[in-house]
């Protein structure tokens, strides 16, 4: 009886030494204490954190986007083809550009009725070499927007020859495409997202002027608006992109490997040591944590997500560590460095689905009443501008309008295209 009694007391003796061994380790160790706080803030830490599930060829519409990228790469003309559409989408394309384009649609629409089937795939994950993030490549990036930009074209085109049901089903399209990157938990694939997404918008934009005063054309644009997908989830980007920073960091075993991350001025043969990995790992978790810490409850306060964003890139660096080139080439790739203009790019998405939801709205209104109306209507959250809150400003003029917000300045320049958010209908 004595016996198992000492042996129990060991028992608590050594478990409460372990525990004390663990919480001294915290204590003692920055990097151990940061991880430590980043899993108690639920943020995933390697890539069995992200519990991203396998999906069967016939699931994931990944695989058709590289089918139809591999078709381009084997074409004769497939490269210049797409060279030719993006040209032919530029907003200083001429009407020979826009031509020769259309020619290049015709060319590749084997390789479009591909992307077709893709969205028509219920989800859509693309492969992450999470052991070798350092070489990481994204080839199916570029072709996803040159293809946003292939159906958009279309749009105009179908649109330009009195199809408008074709048009709207062009941009569907362009959306979905746009809509693949969705399931990818990377930050780099997010802000993808977000430039389909106006290349998308854009193209709305000079359909609908063509059919401002169309009352049936209008309220099928708005029907399809209103099916669009969510504005991208920055929050679960950002969560994810904390796995990626710390397996780069993890996995560069030269400088080299940073490529065109690497600064011009860091001599890319200076060795890495463990102890500058520990540093830039640190200042990620630390500026990572401040973040979630300070991460408002609603993903619309955009105000106090910007807050967060900047207090999370002014967080205080080890000491020596901001004049070490090798750690700032690590933390090159580091997305906190950049957390503020990402929030501001979530938010320009935001204004413009809003702005040309609200366009939309205000054509319908006078479809029914036969004239613009004074002032913007309460039409919901499509009146308000994200970045400060309140009501867009809306300027009729004859038969059509300039909406407008205050853009990532926050500031009213009267609806100046460089700095203010708008869309205007002459």
């Amino acid at each position: 009886m004595k016996v198992g009694i000492v042996i129990a007391a060991l028992a608590v003796v050594v478990v409460a030494g372990l525990g004390g061994f663990y919480v001294f380790k915290r204590m003692s160790d920055p990097l151990a204490a940061k991880l430590a706080e980043a899993k108690d803030l639920g943020l995933p830490i390697t890539p069995q954190d992200l519990h991203i599930t396998s999906l069967s060829d016939e699931q994931n519409g990944a695989t058709l986007v590289d089918k139809a990228t591999g078709m381009l790469d084997i074409s004769e003309s497939g490269k210049s083809d797409m060279k030719l559409i993006t040209a032919g989408v530029s907003t200083s394309s001429t009407e020979a550009d826009r031509q020769e384009a259309t020619g290049a649609l015709k060319r590749i629409k084997p390789e479009m009725d591909v992307m077709i089937a893709a969205t028509e795939r219920p989800h859509c994950q693309f492969a992450v070499n999470w052991t070798d993030p350092a070489h990481l490549v994204l080839p199916y990036a570029l072709p996803v927007k040159n293809f946003v930009r292939a159906f958009c074209l279309k749009a105009e085109d179908l649109d330009g020859q009195g199809d408008t049901k074709g048009a709207l089903n062009s941009i569907k399209v362009a959306h979905r495409i746009s809509s693949l990157l969705a399931d990818s938990p990377l930050i780099i694939n997010m802000l993808i997202r977000i430039s389909t997404d106006a290349i998308v918008e854009r193209a709305f934009e000079h359909v609908i002027d063509r059919h401002r005063r169309d009352s049936g054309f209008l309220k099928a644009a708005k029907k399809l608006h209103d099916s669009f997908d969510q504005v991208p989830d920055y929050r679960r980007a950002l969560k994810s992109e904390l796995v990626y920073d710390l397996a780069v960091i993890d996995q560069v075993k030269s400088l080299k490997d940073l490529g065109p991350s690497l600064g011009k001025n860091v001599d890319p043969s200076t060795p890495i040591t463990e102890a500058d990995k520990n540093v830039a790992k640190l200042q990620a978790l630390a500026a990572t944590t401040t973040f979630f810490k300070e991460l408002p409850k609603s993903p619309d306060d955009w105000t106090a997500a910007s807050k967060a964003a900047k207090d999370a890139q002014s967080v205080p660096w080890p000491e020596g560590a901001k004049t070490n080139p090798v750690t700032n080439a690590l933390l090159s790739v580091s997305s906190p460095l950049d957390w503020d203009s990402l929030i501001d790019a979530v938010i320009r998405s935001q204004s413009r689905r809003r702005l040309t939801d609200a366009s939309l709205q205000i054509f319908l209104t006078r479809s029914k009443s036969g004239k613009l109306p004074k002032s913007l209507p309460d039409l919901g959250s499509s009146s308000i501008d994200p970045f400060s809150g309140q009501m867009f400003h809306y300027k009729p003029s004859g038969n059509g309008f300039v909406l407008y917000g205050v853009g990532a300045n926050r500031v009213d320049d009267g609806g100046e295209p460089k700095k203010d958010d708008f869309i205007q209908f002459d």
